[in-house]
């Protein structure tokens, strides 16, 4: 994605926002986009880290958390006091955001 050129856009506190969040056994990373004026979502920014060594023996769904809080804190001053979406693809923390556990 970084190689193909797409440029970031400017934040707009106005805008949609979407975080999305991910991990994988040696890092966790997330990125913010906004719903833009053509009806197309843009990256406004990303955010990565490798796990530290006390954060390789979490479980799956623990490093999911992870994931999600670190960068909805890595982006905090975009989200304070407003309405956003939180994407994960890992479905037991769906089920837990959900309510249904």
């Amino acid at each position: 994605m970084l190689l193909s050129a797409k440029p970031l856009v400017m934040y707009n506190p106005l805008a949609e926002t979407i975080v999305t969040c991910d991990a994988s056994k040696i890092g966790i990373g997330g990125e913010l986009s906004q719903l833009q004026a053509n009806g197309e979502y843009k990256t406004v920014s990303f955010f990565s880290r490798s796990l530290q060594e006390f954060e390789k023996k979490y479980s799956v769904p623990e490093l999911e958390l992870l994931a999600c809080i670190c960068t909805c804190e890595r982006f905090e001053r975009f989200l304070w006091g407003k309405h956003f979406t939180l994407k994960t693809d890992h479905k037991s923390l769906l089920q837990l955001i959900n309510g249904e556990i």
